[in-house]
Formats: C-alpha cells, sequence, structure tokens
C-alpha cells in the first residue's frame, strides 16, 4: 500500500543555497528519507513498494544532484 507521510523536511542542508527538496525530486527525498533510518535497498524497496533496482537509481541520481562522491556522503547531509 503506498501513502504518503507527512513529517520533517527532507533535510536541513542546502546544495549552492537552495534547500535539498529544490533539489531531489520527491521519489528521491523518499528514498533519501528511508537511507537516513539506516534501511537496506531491499528494505527501503519493500517500505516503499518499488524495486531494488528504482531505489539505487534513485540513490544514485541523489549523489549525483548533489554532488557528493558516495552514499555515505549522502547520508551526511542529512
Amino acid at each position: 500500500m503506498r501513502g504518503r507521510r507527512v513529517g520533517r523536511p527532507v533535510a536541513v542542508r542546502e546544495r549552492d543555497g537552495k534547500p535539498l527538496e529544490e533539489v531531489l525530486s520527491a521519489a528521491e527525498q523518499r528514498v533519501f528519507r528511508e537511507l537516513l533510518t539506516g534501511a537496506s535497498d531491499e528494505a527501503i524497496a519493500e517500505r516503499l513498494d518499488l524495486g531494488i533496482a528504482t531505489i539505487r537509481y534513485h540513490i544514485r541520481n541523489s549523489v549525483r544532484k548533489m554532488e557528493v562522491g558516495d552514499r555515505e556522503e549522502l547520508i551526511a547531509l542529512g
């Protein structure tokens, strides 16, 4: 079952003066929030009712958009 989460913003950090929510797509933001909980790709896929390949795609895009080296650096932004 899919649902919309309501809660705190994705993160307080910014990139080039823009809040993360203006840089990352809604789907990337959802995956990012799950990454911050320490969940594995598989757990995130199950929670969001998406395929593992889709989760990894969103993580790669987020790393690129946020101009960091890897997922650990991405998580450090949170």
